[in-house]
């Protein structure tokens, strides 16, 4: 494969004249990322759910079992793949299991990637290329934020890049193809929106005549992903639901057709990613007050973007088929999940810088390299400067304490974790809750919750008794996400039938279900409404995710 001639005029010998400079330059940016996604590491497992759960499944590996053991009766697992959480078994087995050591293995997964995409670029593309897209992925904070966390966005887009490294390997014998094809299963395994890289896989080499290849991955697909997906769709035990199910999910209480549902969605979700999510974790620079940077970051970050896909369909076609491929999967999604683009920004950015590149090839050969360079810098310069802020903001942070400490976290946050707190030291262990985050619950606490949707919203009157029927002695009430303030009506009806056990400062309250020997009081329905006060306006985003 020749060099992008364009953006390289001298073909690779642009900065190919010192090797030694040019790898300690990608050592040096590779050892920035590291280093920020380190010094803004999360502060422990939190509120997101999403890492105690992988934890978890990780224990449960361990003893041969999927099962979720933060819900009474420890049902099957059937929302995520176990891949990642076979990962971290193996990961504990080796270094440990404290957070820390845990961050450390997403950290070299998103280095390990960086380098791969830089690789990748340098190859099929030019070095100065290469050098510019590396350096505004270096310095993305979302790439550092996600490189700081136990998630599976740096894993399965280390397990993505190197399934596509290895593809472009001029030719490569069957045991490598081989090996690309269990890097995509391995990917798949890791977030089931891999399969989106297993169908780009296939189309590939369909389009190589390479059938026998595309036949093979087909069936282990078929084999190992395919076999997941159909055991999570069957499962009929209380528990998170799948993604077979959120895919037909539909929540707007008129019945529709497929066509008209799908529509729905394209309308929904394509200007929510194109004008909001992408610009953004580019990322380009936005100005308070007005729609000029959203309708300038759209047209570059649209343009760009499809203009890069079309470059990559010629010289980097899987990835190509791979982007649109996992494109057409978000845009038919029921829900917009900006952090979904996360683990496809090391294709992304370069796609946009390559694609705005070419879009201004017309105006003289010189443009091009000129809005490679000029567009990398801004999003570099930008990156930078959130991630310069996101250090500054957790450089306080006390780490190492049992419970993420409240300096690292948010006040509606820190409420929650002392309510953890005081239900780990002052309930019983056999105690069952219903709670905002049964498994951060868990992991802190061992103490088992049933979901709130075990239990059918019929007469809200009647919501308390159904949940002392399932076994539910304690309700967690907290201003985490929205739902709860649904919750919280729902207990309001019947409040007489609780009792307030304690409040934590910014309105997180610990009720349990009164029984035929408590004394009657009001502190519960004088809880619930200062509840309902505090929440007026409350925007149950602030401190989550993205940074």
């Amino acid at each position: 494969m020749q060099a992008y001639d364009q953006l390289a005029p001298a073909g690779r010998a642009d900065l190919q004249s010192n090797h030694r400079y040019l790898w300690v330059v990608v050592a040096g940016l590779l050892a920035v990322h590291a280093t920020a996604a380190w010094l803004t590491r999360a502060a422990g497992i939190g509120i997101g759910q999403d890492d105690a759960t992988y934890v978890l499944l990780s224990r449960s590996l361990a003893h041969g079992e999927y099962r979720d053991l933060f819900l009474v009766g420890a049902p099957p697992h059937r929302l995520y793949p176990p891949g990642y959480p076979a990962l971290l078994a193996v990961w504990q087995a080796i270094a440990g299991d404290r957070f820390d050591g845990l961050v450390v293995l997403s950290i070299v997964c998103s280095t390990v990637t960086l380098a791969l995409t830089f690789a990748l670029l340098r190859r099929l593309f030019s070095t100065s290329t290469a050098v510019i897209c590396l350096v505004a992925l270096a310095v993305n904070p979302y790439l550092v934020d996600s490189a700081g966390r136990v998630g599976s966005e740096a894993p399965y887009a280390l397990f993505s890049l190197l399934a596509l490294w290895i593809v472009m390997r001029a030719g490569a014998p069957s045991g490598m193809v081989y090996l690309a094809g269990a890097s995509a299963i391995a990917a798949a395994l890791t977030r089931s929106i891999g399969i989106t890289l297993l169908v780009a896989l296939s189309l590939y080499w369909i389009l190589q005549r390479r059938i026998r290849w595309a036949a093979t991955l087909t069936m282990s697909c078929v084999l190992t992903v395919g076999i997941g997906l159909w055991r999570s769709g069957t499962i009929t035990a209380r528990g998170p639901m799948s993604y077979l199910a959120d895919a037909t999910f539909v929540d707007r209480g008129v019945p529709s057709s497929l066509v008209q549902e799908l529509l729905y969605r394209i309308v929904h979700n394509v200007p929510a990613y194109l004008g909001l999510a992408l610009p953004y974790l580019l990322p380009l620079p936005t100005v308070q007050g007005t729609i000029v940077d959203n309708v300038l970051g759209t047209a570059i970050a649209t343009a760009g973007l499809a203009a890069g896909i079309a470059v990559f369909a010629r010289r980097w076609r899987p990835a190509a088929l791979y982007l649109l491929a996992y494109a057409a999967l978000l845009t038919l999604w029921p829900w917009q999940v900006s952090r979904y683009i996360v683990p496809v920004l090391c294709l992304v950015v370069p796609a946009v810088l390559i694609g705005s590149g070419r879009l201004t090839k017309r105006l003289g050969a010189n443009w091009e390299p000129r809005t490679v360079l000029a567009l990398g810098s801004v999003l570099a310069l930008n990156g930078a400067v959130r991630t310069a802020r996101m250090v500054q903001v957790r450089a306080s942070c006390v780490r190492g304490a049992a419970l993420p400490s409240p300096s690292c976290i948010h006040p509606s946050q820190a409420s929650f974790f002392a309510a953890v707190d005081y239900v780990g030291k002052y309930t019983a262990s056999d105690a069952v809750f219903v709670s905002p985050r049964a498994p951060t619950l868990f992991y802190y606490t061992s103490r088992r919750s049933i979901l709130p949707e075990a239990t059918p919203n019929h007469d809200p009157r009647s919501f308390v008794q159904r949940l002392a029927r399932n076994g539910v002695e304690y309700v967690l009430l907290s201003t985490l996400v929205a739902s709860e303030v649904g919750r919280a009506e729902l207990l309001s009806a019947d409040c007489q039938a609780l009792s307030l056990v304690a409040g934590f400062p910014r309105s997180t309250y610990l009720f349990r279900i009164r029984s035929a020997a408590d004394r009657s009081d009001d502190a519960a329905c004088r809880a619930l409404a200062d509840y309902h006060r505090a929440t007026i306006g409350q925007d149950f985003n602030l401190g989550a995710w993205p940074p």
